[in-house]
């Protein structure tokens, strides 16, 4: 038994749910027995190629520039601008820069833009957040996890907005948007570049 339990201390956390067996090389000192047990267990390699099912081989990345396959951990989506456009919505409301439509499992999403005045003249704060309701509402935003506030931009510089990963999880395909809200006047802001992104994690 005490064997039976430092055998399976030497295995690596690796879990896959239609459970594969690892293979590890040979240990001396194990009888038969344990090494038969050892021998089913070795050497995990989990492939995260193009293919929709994992297969066993070795433990890494890949070594092109390919895209992980959809339902794949490691897919990842985005939705990015680099031109200048009008902030979304009106002065003191919800508006959403840009969406991504995200399909179930748990996905890491990050967001980020460059905002300048153009001439309006902008009030306080610049408040800006990660949510799956679109339109005029703050309704699933959260200060400090999914939605930040930041001092608004003045005369010729940009602000930055940034969103950290914020983790999504969800039994369902659901649309996320990157929504932001600003109070101005004599003209209109502009976003000057935007990325809303997601990266697969199971």
């Amino acid at each position: 038994m005490k064997k039976l339990i430092w055998l399976l201390c030497l295995l690596p956390s690796v879990a896959l749910a239609n459970g594969p067996k690892y293979t590890y090389p040979e240990v001396p000192g194990l009888d038969d027995e344990m090494n038969n047990i050892y021998h089913d267990i070795k050497n995990p390699v989990i492939n995260y190629g193009t293919a929709s099912t994992m297969t066993i081989t070795n433990f890494q990345g890949v070594t092109t520039n390919s895209n992980a396959c959809a339902g794949c951990v490691g897919e990842y989506k985005e939705s990015v601008h680099t031109g200048n456009t009008n902030v979304p919505g009106t002065s003191n409301a919800w508006g959403d820069i840009t969406s991504i439509a995200l399909t179930s499992g748990d996905w890491m999403v990050t967001a980020s833009a460059a905002i300048n005045q153009a001439g309006a003249t902008i009030s306080n704060f610049v408040d800006y957040g990660i949510s799956p309701n679109s339109g005029n509402t703050s309704s699933g935003l959260s200060l400090g996890q999914n939605y930040l506030e930041i001092l608004g931009p003045s005369g010729s510089d940009d602000v930055a907005l940034v969103m950290p990963s914020y983790r999504v999880s969800i039994n369902s395909n659901t649309t996320y948007y990157f929504k932001m809200l600003m109070t101005y006047s004599a003209g209109t802001p502009i976003v000057q570049g935007y990325r809303l992104s997601a990266w697969r994690i199971r």
